[in-house]
């Protein structure tokens, strides 16, 4: 995620990228051209370390921000292209959708696997949580691949679809 949080921004020391994930443990605001707010939330592997009180309170945390932001115009699921969905992502989704808000999965790390396994895992993926295509972002911050795809995305939700950037 702070990889991706760093391409987006264009600034490359903005998230400390860390090479073991759930170090994110709060909910961080990044301002872009002074046009959008994007929060990061703490994802995969956030649990860990964690005792179970402060893990609910942080999953509480997260939901309350989800159904009382009014401000709040979509979100986007990150995870990793060679991993199942958890019951993170699942909840996370079905807070999202509650609130009738549009939703993106962005998927990442699609580098890391062969055309036709990427392929096959983005139609599972598009599956088991019940997007359309369009829903499912495949990514790769260290290759740009998707990045621009992304954007436009992300321009739809704020201001419906025009261009690919803020400008």
């Amino acid at each position: 995620k702070s990889t991706l949080m760093n391409t987006l921004t264009g600034r490359k020391g903005m998230c400390r990228v860390s090479n073991s994930p759930g170090c994110t443990r709060a909910l961080h605001f990044y301002q872009i051209k002074r046009k959008l707010v994007i929060v990061d939330t703490p994802g995969y592997g956030f649990a860990r370390g964690m005792g179970k009180e402060r893990l609910e309170g942080l999953w509480k945390l997260i939901q309350e921000y989800i159904s009382k932001r009014q401000k709040l115009m979509g979100g986007l699921i990150l995870m990793d292209i060679r991993r199942d969905p958890g019951e993170t992502e699942k909840a996370l989704m079905k807070e999202i959708q509650q609130r009738n808000l549009s939703v993106g999965l962005v998927v990442t790390k699609v580098d890391k696997l062969s055309r036709s396994d990427t392929i096959e895992r983005l139609e599972k993926l598009r599956i088991d949580f019940g997007l359309e295509g369009e829903q499912i972002l495949p990514i790769s911050s260290m290759k740009m691949i998707g990045i621009h795809e992304l954007w436009k995305y992300i321009h739809s939700i704020v201001n419906g679809p025009v261009s690919s950037s803020l400008d």
